[in-house]
Parts: structure tokens; C-alpha cells; sequence
């Protein structure tokens, strides 16, 4: 079968495309401030799985997975090779791309996601006027 014969190197092709797209999703700032992926080293990062794909694909056109005169490439191999090229080519032009925009988005500051709330409403914990700073006590003391 292809799996005996590929010896998973069509899974190995799967998990580095989703590391692929954990490392754009990380760069975007999918995963929220609690896991912060510099656009940099993810770009980094994506030239490397791509060049690891790259070569695992070579490998596979150049000893093909079944010795014989009947047993071509098949298209999928070709696919495979074309897509990691893309990664490769993609994952260098984001790290050659990101000194450029880091430089311009650093002078100038993030606009904020939302606007402010016009008019400022109350803070809801804030000491009532005529408290002069004293708590609340808990329920039931």
C-alpha cells in the first residue's frame, strides 16, 4: 500500500503543515497575549519545515517508493514538493519582509481594538462619595 510504502512520509508532510499553521496563527496573535510568537523566528520556523518537506519529497522522487519500470511518480509527490517549495519561499519572504515592518510599526502606536465608551461609565468597585474611602464589609459579617 502507499502508507508501507511512503514509510509515513506523508504524515510527516501533515503534521508539518499544521506546525505551519500553528506558527501563522501564533504570529497573527490567534493564540491571544498568553502565547506570543515573534513574526520573525515563525518565519524562520516556516522556511524550515517547508525545507524539510522539500527534502523529503526529493528523497521520495529520486528513490521511489517501489523499484520497477511500471511505478511512476504519481501527481501527489509533485504537488507535495511544489507546496513546500511555496512554504519555504513564503516562511523567507515573511522573515526578509518583518525587519522592514517592524521598523515602520515601532515608530508609530497600535491603534486599539475598540473605542472608548462615550460617556465613561462608573467603575463598578469605586468607593461611594460619602464612604471617604472606607470598605464594604463581606456578606453576613
Amino acid at each position: 500500500s502507499g502508507w508501507k510504502e511512503l514509510e509515513g512520509a506523508d504524515a510527516a508532510v501533515a503534521v508539518g503543515a499544521v506546525v505551519v499553521i500553528a506558527l501563522v496563527l501564533g504570529a497573527g496573535g490567534a493564540f491571544g497575549s498568553a502565547v506570543r510568537i515573534d513574526s520573525a523566528a515563525a518565519a524562520r520556523g516556516i522556511a524550515a519545515v517547508g525545507a524539510a518537506g522539500v527534502v523529503l519529497a526529493l528523497v521520495h522522487v529520486v528513490h521511489r517508493p517501489v523499484s520497477g519500470e511500471l511505478v511512476h511518480v504519481a501527481h501527489g509527490l509533485w504537488i507535495a514538493l511544489a507546496g513546500c517549495v511555496a512554504v519555504v519561499a513564503g516562511g523567507l519572504w515573511a522573515a526578509t519582509d518583518t525587519g522592514a515592518t517592524s521598523a515602520a510599526t515601532t515608530s508609530t502606536p497600535l491603534p486599539t481594538s475598540f473605542p472608548p465608551l462615550e460617556p465613561e461609565l462608573p467603575p463598578v468597585f469605586a468607593p461611594s462619595p460619602g464612604a471617604a474611602g472606607a470598605s464594604v464589609p463581606p456578606p453576613g459579617a
